[in-house]
């Protein structure tokens, strides 16, 4: 059995950086009277430092199992239980941090008719439920693109450096 939840580390960063985003904008808007333009895209920049910081207390919460073939991840929306054997689809992407590669993210996608589950290398065992994803896939017959044999390859490797 595999079990863990999102790093704090990655929760309290997202949760810093919208927190004085959001204050940073709106102290702009107060402070300065900017033109309606301005004013404007302030307020987008403000609304996606409100995306990134709801996003980060809805992930704070969330916790993965992965125990034989089942898969349930639990968040604040609600529980979500994913069987292995019923996949369909198999996704795993790597998202470069850094212009030199390291520090990157590697996102996980997978589902089944009714169930769609995205996860990222943030979560504690992620290692071992994209291992156990994408070795089912193979078992049952289930298309992985090159990418994504190339990704999970580089995953087991040890190329993973997010923090």
């Amino acid at each position: 059995m595999t079990e863990g939840r999102v790093l704090q580390f990655s929760v309290w960063r997202d949760l810093a950086i919208g927190a004085l985003g959001l204050a940073a904008m709106a102290a702009l808007i107060a402070g300065t009277q900017p033109a309606p333009i301005v004013a404007a895209i302030l307020l987008l920049v403000a609304a996606l430092f409100a995306v990134l910081l709801v996003r980060a207390l809805l992930r704070s919460g969330r916790r993965i199992r992965l125990e034989g073939d089942m898969l349930t991840l639990e968040d604040r929306t609600g529980r979500r239980v994913l069987d292995l054997d019923m996949l369909q689809t198999v996704r795993l992407d790597y998202y470069p941090g850094m212009f030199d590669r390291t520090r990157g993210l590697f996102v996980l996608r997978i589902g089944d008719a009714r169930t769609r589950i995205t996860l990222d290398s943030e979560h504690e065992g992620f290692a071992a439920i994209a291992s156990a994803a994408c070795q089912m896939a193979r078992r049952t017959g289930i298309e992985m693109s090159e990418r994504t044999r190339a990704n999970l390859q580089a995953l087991e490797s040890g190329a993973d450096r997010s923090p």
